[in-house]
Order: C-alpha cells, then structure tokens, then sequence
C-alpha cells in the first residue's frame, strides 16, 4: 500500500530542514574557504614572480653594467696607445680580473664599418661590414663616447641572437674612428640564472619594450639525484633567421601571474610568470579535501535521517495499514456482503438525514420499498446459489437506474428500499416505471419465476420520524403484493397523510395511515 506522502513529509520535515540548513552553512563555508585560499594562493604567486622578476632584473643590470665597464676600460687603453694595443691580450688581461666569460669576445670596427680586430679567431676571418646598422651608426654619432645598447641581431659565427653593446672610439683630434662592440647573449644569461636556481616554478625571460622576446626558459622541476646544474636543459627560445621574434603571450599561461621588470638604462625587460596549474596544484588538492569535509559531514548528517525516515515510513505504513483497515471494516459494517448495496445500518442513518433534512430545511425525498414476489419458490427450486445470483443482479440492476447521490440498501431477505435525497414527487414516476422495467426484463432473461412489488412515496411533509417513513413504504408495498404482486405504486406523503398518486388510478388508496 502506498505510503501517504504528506504525513510522511510532516515527520521528516523538521529533520530536513536541519538538514538543508546545515548544507547551507557547509556550502558556503567551503565557497568562501576556496575562494580566500585561491586569492592568498594567486595573490602568494604574484609576489613570487614579482620578487624574482627583480633578481632576474638585477642580474640582467649587474652583466650589462659589466660589459659597458668592461668596453669603457678598453676603449682608454685602446685610445691611449693605439699602434700596440690588440683585443686578444687586452682582454685576456682583463679577464684575470674575474671578468664573466660572458664578455671576453669584443670586436673592433674601423670608421668604415670594417671589421678590424677581435678576441675570436673565427671571427677575424670573416669580413664584413656594419656600417648601415643602427648600433653603428648611432655609436658614430654619440661624440660624448657614452654606451650604445642596440636591437638583437644575429650572430655571423656563433648564429645566435645576440644584443649589441658598442662604444665609439676617437682619434687624437677627436674625430670618429670606430667602434668596439661585444654582444649580451640572453639565451645564456636565462640560462645561467635558471641553473643557479634549479627547481624554480616559474618561467623566466628576457624581451624589449614592445613585447618581442630575446629568450625565455619554462619552469623546471627539482632536478633528480646526480643530475648538474650545467645539464638543466636550456628551453631558452630566441629568433632564427628568417623568423620574428615571439611575443610573451605565445609561452605563457594567460590564467597565470606576470611580474614584469624593466632594465635602467636600456629597452630590456624580464618577466617571471607562474601558470596556474602550478601556482594552483597545491590549493587544487585543499579545495579537494574541503569539498571532501563538507560531503563526509552532509553524509554523517544524512544516516542518521535516513535512519530516521525509514523508522518513520515504517511507522506511517503500519498506521496507514491500521487506518484503511478500519476504513474496510466501516465500509464493510454498512454494507451488505452478499449483493454490495448498503446494509440496514448505513440505510438508516441516511434516512435519518433525510428526516432531518425535510424537517429543517424543507428538503423533500423519495423513499420505495421493493420486494421479490415468490422468491422462496426461486430458492426452493432452483437453489440458494442461484437466489444469491438473483439477488446481486437485482441490486445492480437497481444501482444503475438511480443517482449517484441515490441509496439502494438491502434491509434483509428479498426486500430492498431506494432512497432519494432531495427528489421531488412529481418527477417520480419515469425514473421508477424505467426501474421496474429493467428489473422485469433482467429477472426474465434469466428465466427466473419471479416478478416485483414496489410501493414508492414521494415525502413532501415530515412524518413522526424516521421508523413511520420506513413503515408508510413498507404498507404501500404490500398494497401492491395484496393486489396482485408485480406492480408499482406511488403516493406523496404531506399535511400528515398520505395521497395517492392520481397518475396511477389508485384514489381508493388505503394503508391504514390517517
């Protein structure tokens, strides 16, 4: 039997409530919770990449520094002494001073352009002139001797990106007379840092202003066990010929954080970027085990109401049992078992309503009487079982030929009364004659030898009470088995006495009720 769900709801609803506050509460302390951790854990990364985009910066400054140191001294010694003076020992000098070998190669160019000397052998050899290019030209031009930082360009020996580094050299008159010139090679200075600090999160590099970059190396994880530093691999990325220069959104993670540093002196920038995955690994798992807290405590509140609901749906059903078991039994105690109309019981009770209904509210009704004439006789020859069949299709033929609002009750043996509820007399006989025709035509189809007596009063006035009605219907029905049997006969009961109905022809109507 379904339970029934309101009364169920009813019980649990307390439970519930609790329940859904408390997942309120969980949820938006778990939002907020992962929420703050993932702002402390971003704003932790900005601070990072911020911090070691200065050392990075700072590092860029102190190896640039030294080259324009390293080219002011040989630019004096240089100038001082011409004829004598070669790039090769000069440097070489220079070097013992714990000079980085990022500045050992340096050339010298001559007014032209030429190339003239240099501390590479290999790059003696070549001859080839960088009188149009923008370091030259603009080292030619600053007379104060200051130094010139030009754009990257590719090496002719070495076929790397290098940055230019130059100073103009003057004759004894002061007239131009060459430049020297080395070169900042990124991909190495990127690299370098990136070995002094192994393990580092985050991706570092090194770009102009406008954004292009001279080199870069993605962020590597701890390096295992007997692994140097000078075998990190170098994910340093700089222009081939032919090729433009990448841009800092091709080889970041643009969900992540960018410290950006710019170089004093020069058009350099770094950058320091962590990409999210990384930066966020940590509070991924937080945010994993808070969601995980929230669902263990939803699930320890939910047993014990589930528990709950299960003892309460057992409860509801074993109730609900109970309830639709007395139900029956009410429906069963005023009804009768055999034929499945109301019992004598439920009949009187509506009849009673009836009364008080026309003695209060002057509301009429109809009661009639109906007997099966010569039913014994149907018993006695054809047998009980065929009289128990006889009188269930008598109370179903009389159920289909009333209202729905209408009562057929059995009152015991082969009698049977019809109550009508606010029906009035005049409207009486159709309904009736219909009944008794259905009744004739159903009891000989069957070929059962028995026929009907029906007394039919229409009460339009209250009588005593209840029991007098019961007792008027009964007396006009057995006016009709008196003259005859199988008939009908109407009447209407008001001003205290029953009338005959004129419709039927039966003014000398008497039943002994005055």
């Amino acid at each position: 039997m379904a339970l029934p769900p309101l009364r169920l709801l009813r019980i649990l609803l307390p439970y519930v409530a609790l329940w859904v506050v408390v997942a309120a509460a969980l949820a938006a302390y778990a939002v907020h919770e992962v929420r703050s951790t993932r702002d402390r854990e971003l704003a932790a990364g900005r601070i990072e990449a911020e911090n070691l985009a200065r050392v990075l910066q700072e590092q860029v400054a102190r190896s640039v520094e030294g080259f324009q140191r390293t080219l002011g001294l040989i630019k004096i010694v240089y100038e001082s002494d011409r004829r004598r003076t070669q790039l090769t020992g000069l440097t070489e000098s220079l070097n013992s001073s714990n000079l980085s070998q990022i500045e050992r190669r340096v050339l010298r160019y001559d007014r032209d352009g030429w190339l003239s000397d240099a501390t590479d052998a290999d790059a003696k050899r070549i001859r080839v002139s960088v009188a149009e290019l923008p370091w030259f030209v603009a080292a030619r031009e600053h007379r104060d001797g200051r130094i010139v930082i030009g754009e990257p360009m590719q090496g002719r020996v070495s076929g790397r990106l290098g940055i230019p580094i130059a100073v103009r050299l003057q004759a004894e008159g002061g007239e131009f007379d060459g430049a020297l010139m080395t070169a900042l090679d990124p991909e190495r200075l990127i690299h370098l840092f990136r070995a002094i600090r192994v393990g580092e999160r985050s991706a570092v590099g090194l770009m102009d202003r406008e954004g292009h970059l001279y080199a870069w190396s993605a962020s590597t994880d701890p390096l295992p066990p007997g692994v140097a530093a000078r075998d990190v691999p170098r994910s340093a990325d700089t222009r081939t010929p032919g090729e433009e220069l990448r841009r800092l959104a091709d080889v970041v993670d643009p969900a992540g954080v960018v410290a950006l540093s710019a170089v004093p002196g020069t058009d350099l920038v770094v950058f320091a970027a962590l990409s999210e995955h990384r930066l966020l690994g940590d509070w991924q798992r937080y945010a994993t085990s808070i969601a995980g807290f929230a669902l263990l405590t939803l699930a320890a509140l939910t047993l014990p109401i589930v528990l709950v609901a299960r003892r309460a749906a057992r409860e509801v059903a074993r109730r609900s049992e109970l309830e639709h078991g007395m139900a029956v039994e009410r429906v069963n105690a005023r009804t009768d078992t055999l034929t499945g109309a109301a019992n004598r019981r439920a009949f009187d009770d509506a009849l009673a309503a009836c009364h008080a209904e026309l003695l209060h509210l002057r509301q009429p009704f109809v009661l009639a009487y109906v007997d099966v004439d010569r039913f014994k006789r149907l018993n006695d020859t054809r047998g009980h079982a065929v009289g128990d069949k006889a009188l269930k299709r008598i109370a179903a033929t009389l159920a289909r030929s009333v209202r729905r609002s209408d009562m057929i009750a059995r009152l015991g043996g082969d009698e049977f009364a019809v109550l009508m509820p606010n029906a009035e007399g005049h409207a009486m006989r159709r309904p009736f004659d219909a009944m008794f025709t259905s009744l004739t035509v159903a009891v000989a189809g069957e070929g059962w030898p028995i026929s009907f007596s029906i007394g039919v009063i229409a009460f339009e006035g209250p009588p005593a009470g209840p029991q007098e009605a019961c007792e008027l219907a009964d007396k006009l029905m057995y006016a009709v088995k008196a003259s005859g049997r199988n008939g009908v006969r109407f009447a209407a009961y008001r001003d205290g006495r029953l009338h005959p109905d004129a419709g039927v022809g039966n003014a000398d109507l008497d039943v002994g009720v005055a």
